[in-house]
């Protein structure tokens, strides 16, 4: 609970959960090995390091921000849980990573910004397949930098602002598609050919 912005350079341990209130932004670096949820309630948690939060805590945004400040954080083993409006920044000019887990089964209110994404740069992903999100759940994220679009999710459970371009693994898969069933066609035609010869 803080009103300006302060660092937290160390390990954060133990059973409890994190909440952040207070307007003021606390950048957290170093390592985490605690297992309860990461709420922030107000102001932002900013990563200083990859390493910060435990893949098995679930964060709980409540009207704060997560700062990703050109971290990778992989939390793929637990939901996005939303309780009011707030904002995941990616970091202007900063390739950020974000894995989260299948949130499908999660009830969001409030609007989830989408701050500073730049596709083909920053990556955002829930679980691991298109069914990882609700199609209420993705009318809810609003991608800020490309005029407060929805969000669009692939086969692999990647989101990005709808209309974008795909991530670049369902580009391949869609282009190997494409050549498949063109050799299929070359191939069906040159036997067709031959035996009319």
């Amino acid at each position: 609970d803080q009103i300006g912005n302060t660092p937290y350079i160390g390990s954060l341990d133990g059973d409890g959960t994190l909440v952040k209130t207070g307007g003021g932004d606390a950048t957290l670096s170093g390592s985490a090995s605690y297992s309860g949820t990461t709420v922030i309630s107000a102001g932002a948690i900013t990563l200083g390091s990859n390493a910060i939060f435990t893949s098995s805590s679930a964060i709980s945004l409540n009207g704060g921000a997560l700062n990703l400040h050109g971290q990778t954080l992989s939390n793929a083993s637990a939901p996005l849980l939303l309780g009011a409006g707030s904002t995941i920044d990616f970091g202007a000019s900063l390739a950020s990573i974000l894995a989260l887990g299948d949130s499908s089964g999660q009830t969001w209110t409030g609007t989830l910004t989408i701050a500073n994404y730049t596709t083909g740069q920053d990556s955002l992903r829930f679980g691991t397949n298109g069914s990882a999100l609700t199609s209420g759940q993705l009318g809810q994220i609003s991608f800020s930098s490309y005029g407060g679009v929805h969000g669009q999710i692939d086969g692999s459970g990647f989101v990005t602002p709808l209309g974008a371009i795909p991530e670049p693994a369902t580009v391949a898969a869609t282009l190997g598609a494409f050549a498949l069933a063109a050799a299929i066609r070359r191939r069906r035609r040159s036997a067709s050919l031959s035996r009319s010869s």
